[in-house]
């Protein structure tokens, strides 16, 4: 489960992110909807311990979510410009982030492959079965 309480993030005098509360079950479908600038992928990196929360919490898990590895390992965030090396396949890039980041493998691969099918031309993305 993920938790979002009261979270607020500040980018200098700017109010991105304002007491946010949230709250993800297990096996539920989440999204977040808005206008540009709503805040929708702050609050997004902050749940995914990409940046920290000025105010408030969130924890996955019951973990702390902000420089915790093993809260991190329970998640999977791609920005909404993900980065690929040139010519890499979706096995490459698994390995690198893998690297970077311990998380599974398995995970990453499957995640990149629904991100790469989408770039190919498709309106939606594909699932495949797991």
């Amino acid at each position: 489960m993920i938790e979002v309480r009261s979270v607020s993030k500040y980018f200098e005098d700017i109010k991105a992110v304002d007491h946010v509360n949230i709250t993800i079950k297990e096996d539920c479908v989440f999204g977040l909807i808005g206008t540009n600038g709503a805040g929708k992928s702050t609050v997004l990196r902050m749940m995914s311990g990409v940046i920290k929360p000025d105010e408030g919490e969130i924890v996955v898990d019951g973990l702390p979510v902000f420089d915790n590895v093993e809260a991190k390992q329970r998640l999977f965030f791609i920005a909404d410009e993900p980065y690929f090396f040139a010519n890499a396949t979706p096995d490459d890039m698994g390995k690198y982030y893998s690297s970077v980041f311990p998380i599974l493998i398995c995970c990453t691969i499957t995640v990149f492959w629904i991100i790469l099918d989408w770039a190919g031309g498709g309106k939606s993305p594909h699932f495949p079965k797991v």
